[in-house]
């Protein structure tokens, strides 16, 4: 059974941006190739202010059993989006869905190489975090976080560590992030800087001939 996404109930003065971002694909990634099945600690001492009893925090691969929570860390990227509609929540679920499919499958095609990883506080999936190692970079394809895990220190120490691998091997470290997202400050605040424009996502790179810079907040 077809559905169709009518675009009457969207607020008239976002309609047109509304279509733009929900007709254009996300530079990022859900799904690759899992090898064997390996828990990647993380740095524990790039955000030493955490409490001391904070679990460990550790990456392990996708697996077929996280399906359900990656559509639901998926469905959380869009609801900004979604919430300038009146779908009612069976038509949202069936968008996302048809969105989410499409995402793994093109990103998969994307990033044959990529690391596709969970996020794991403890023995809890707490996010995902997708990244590609190239030549001549280190992208930061994805990194979603559950909303209840926010504001943690999580994020910071995600990225701290990829920035570590990236001075190590001398590279530089890359991602994309929509227009106008509060991501943006977020990279800002870790060192990374505009290098590019993708339409309606900005290309940011972080160097490791940058000045180290901390973050003033935690994510």
């Amino acid at each position: 059974m077809s559905i169709s996404f009518g675009s009457g109930d969207i607020k008239p003065n976002r309609l047109k941006a509304f279509h733009r971002k929900l007709s254009q694909p996300l530079p990022v990634g859900l799904s690759g190739e899992l090898r064997a099945i390996k828990v990647i600690p993380v740095d524990q001492a790039a955000k030493p202010d955490l409490n001391s009893d904070q679990p460990p925090l550790t990456l392990r691969p996708e697996q077929s059993a996280d399906e359900a929570l990656l559509l639901h860390l998926y469905a959380t990227t869009r609801q900004e989006e979604l919430d300038l509609t009146n779908w009612d929540a069976a038509t949202r679920a069936a968008f996302v869905a048809m969105q989410f499919k499409a995402m793994r499958q093109g990103y998969a095609s994307m990033f044959p190489h990529g690391q596709f990883s969970m996020v794991l506080l403890g023995n809890l999936a707490v996010g995902r975090m997708v990244v590609n190692r190239a030549e001549h970079e280190i992208r930061l394809v994805d990194m979603v976080l559950t909303p209840d895990v926010l504001c943690r220190g999580i994020g910071s120490r995600l990225v701290h560590t990829l920035q570590a691998e990236a001075r190590q091997a001398g590279k530089p470290l890359r991602l994309h992030v929509l227009k106008g997202s509060r991501a943006t400050r977020f990279y800002e605040r870790h060192g990374f800087h505009f290098t590019g424009d993708a339409g309606l996502y900005h290309e940011m790179t972080w160097s490791p001939t940058d000045s180290t810079t901390q973050s003033k907040t935690s994510a």
